[in-house]
């Protein structure tokens, strides 16, 4: 009897360790049936979304590309702006090289010439840049500029093509440098002060070259086309279309454009060709990219094929190095069960495990468990992973110490820098503009959350300062605050999103004449009233209905789930932080005649400087 029982007892072991095996198989292959069945599901999808798939990625493509090609006129496009901002430059394109001396005409020669170079430098695509004045003076980058060029140039403004958008001549091959390039050349008008007598002409040789590796950087097979009205400025002579084809091809862009569609399909000889066409806004190009519906299928069955293939040959790959390192690891855990089901009182025994053990299970999981056992064995008690993770947790706050120990004071450095250098190069927009985001860092970086209304209107001051640059002569602000309230105290960070939301929105449309005033009142139940209006467009009866609404539910609710939409989340941030911070009748009122004006009243808490400051609970910040 004893010995059918020691028969039995190595049955149910061997049982044991072979379920256990069984059972992480089976649990293996059910995943893998699941991944594969999954995957079928997603292979065998319609025809059509497959296509409508393919052809938005043709579209985000297009985008990317007319993105690419925007950038292209984007790096220089401030040389078509540069006679407004640059009155010395103005004046010497104004007037005749012949009219000064030979040391006066060296140096606005030198000065034009210098600005040119600096605004194209940087960009890769751009061979020349010339400056054609109304009088005949011709400025370049490049140090000569032959006849023949000028020639062409003069015959083009003398043909009268020339508009006020940018106007692209076809791909020439010009002497640059002296090399050869194969450029096409955009003109730009620049008019005078009054709009309608022409100033100069600006001049971009943009190289073909550079062009081609831009549109044909990649390895897909569908056409790209790049054309200007009714030019074609590039093809990659990809897609299988030539000639004729290719005018239909731009005559159906044409009218995507217009119709303000994005994509489409197109039939040509039998065949359907998805399409996609997007106008550069900055360039006025257009950009098209189409290839055959059966090309573009074909590529989607071969990535089926090849996906299956790769998936199943991989599958039974990692079956069978799954199903021999499973054989491995359970080894060494039958070990482990065999020496605890032997254990007797209080004595823990050590799993030991040997060098070829230790190798077949490497630094995984199973290797840890015996160790952690082995540990757990030596030291019998719970004090050890305690202590464990006691010095866990002082390492990362050791990290956490190291990392609030970053300097961000690189930034106001840098800052500074710019300044400088803009300052020595008599830059004095530079200056103001830099010096006006050094300090905008500085104020979002001070560790305060609560600061006098004095340096809050300095924080609003800096961000108008940068926002004139954007807007001149747009707007201008009034400050209509009592001396002894700029020293009380308020939450950082109220006033600037309700300026910048009156300049965004109140003042999007109006020119010129906007007027944005800022005002501080004290009221007799003790608290600040801080306007800020503006002349601008208004709000609608029922809309300001609605927006107030939205701003007293969060206040009484404080449920932040609703917001206006688009750039209304920074009221919104405003109206939380104030009525969670002061309480709920504390906030944002809107008031405005549509067509007149807006005022947004912000009711706060009035705090002198010495007081402390409370939150909603009572508590001193």
């Amino acid at each position: 009897m004893a010995g059918k029982h020691g028969i039995y007892e190595k049955w149910v072991k061997g049982r044991r360790r072979k379920s256990v095996r069984l059972e992480v198989l089976t649990i293996f292959l059910i995943f893998i049936v699941i991944i594969m069945g999954v995957s079928l599901m997603i292979y065998n999808q319609n025809i059509s979304e497959l296509r409508q798939a393919d052809i938005n990625h043709l579209t985000e493509s297009s985008k990317q590309l007319a993105y690419s090609v925007d950038s292209i006129i984007l790096d220089v496009g401030s040389l078509f702006n540069l006679h407004y901002q640059d009155q010395r430059m103005c004046n010497i394109i104004n007037h005749s090289k012949s009219q000064y001396d030979e040391v006066t005409r060296f140096q606005n020669t030198t000065y034009v010439e210098g600005t040119i170079n600096h605004v194209v430098s940087n960009s890769k695509y751009i061979k020349r840049c010339c400056i054609f004045s109304a009088n005949g003076d011709v400025y370049s980058n490049i140090s000569s500029v032959f006849q023949d060029y000028k020639d062409y140039i003069w015959g083009i403004v003398d043909s009268g093509k020339l508009g006020r958008s940018i106007f692209y001549t076809d791909p020439e091959i010009w002497s640059i440098g002296q090399v050869d390039y194969k450029v096409v050349t955009a003109v730009k008008v620049l008019y005078s002060y009054n709009g309608t007598s022409p100033l100069a002409y600006v001049t971009l040789d943009i190289g073909y070259s550079e062009l081609d590796r831009l549109l044909n950087s990649t390895d897909n097979p569908a056409g790209t086309l790049l054309f200007f009205e009714d030019m074609q400025i590039y093809n990659n002579r990809k897609g299988g279309l030539y000639g004729e084809q290719l005018t239909e091809v731009q005559e159906k862009a044409k009218q995507m454009v217009n119709d303000g569609h994005e994509q489409d399909i197109l039939r040509i000889d039998g065949l359907d060709y998805l399409m996609t066409a997007i106008r550069s806004e900055s360039s006025g190009w257009t950009v098209v990219r189409y290839v055959a519906e059966k090309e573009a299928l074909r590529s989607i069955t071969e990535h089926k094929i090849r996906d299956i293939t790769v998936l199943l040959v991989t599958t039974a790959v990692v079956f069978m190095i799954y199903y021999y390192r499973i054989k491995q690891i359970m080894e060494p855990l039958a070990k482990m069960d065999e020496m605890i089901r032997h254990n007797k009182g209080t004595s823990l025994q050590k799993v030991y495990l040997s060098r070829e053990d230790e190798w077949l299970l490497g630094n995984n999981e199973i290797r840890n468990v015996i160790q952690n056992y082995n540990s757990m064995a030596e030291r019998i008690n719970e004090y050890a992973r305690k202590t464990l993770l006691y010095e866990i947790e002082q390492k990362e706050a050791q990290i956490k110490m190291l990392t609030y120990q970053i300097n961000p004071h690189f930034l106001y450095n840098t800052l500074n820098t710019i300044s400088a250098i803009a300052e020595i190069e008599n830059m004095e927009n530079i200056v103001e503009i830099t010096d006006s985001i050094s300090n905008i860092f500085r104020y979002n970086l001070k560790g305060d959350s609560i600061v006098t209304l004095r340096e809050e209107i300095g924080h609003v001051k800096d961000y108008v300062q940068i926002q004139k640059y954007r807007f001149p002569d747009q707007f201008e602000m009034i400050y209509e605050i009592p001396e002894e309230i700029y020293s009380m105290k308020v939450m950082k960070f109220i006033l600037q999103p309700l300026v910048e939301n009156s300049i965004s929105h109140g003042l999007f449309d109006k020119p010129e004449g906007g007027q944005i005033t800022i005002s501080a009142a004290l009221t007799e139940e003790g608290d600040m009233l801080l306007t800020v209006s503006d002349n601008g467009i208004g709000i609608n009866k029922k809309q300001l209905e609605e927006m107030n609404q939205k701003l007293f539910e969060y206040r009484v609710n404080m449920n932040s789930g609703k917001d206006f939409g688009g750039d209304g989340i920074g009221i919104i941030n405003v109206n939380a932080r104030v009525s969670g911070y002061y309480g709920k009748e504390y906030g944002i009122t809107l008031y405005s005649e549509y067509g007149r004006w807006t005022r947004a009243v912000l009711r706060i808490k009035a705090l002198r400087d010495e007081e402390p400051e409370t939150g909603r609970a009572g508590e001193t910040i």
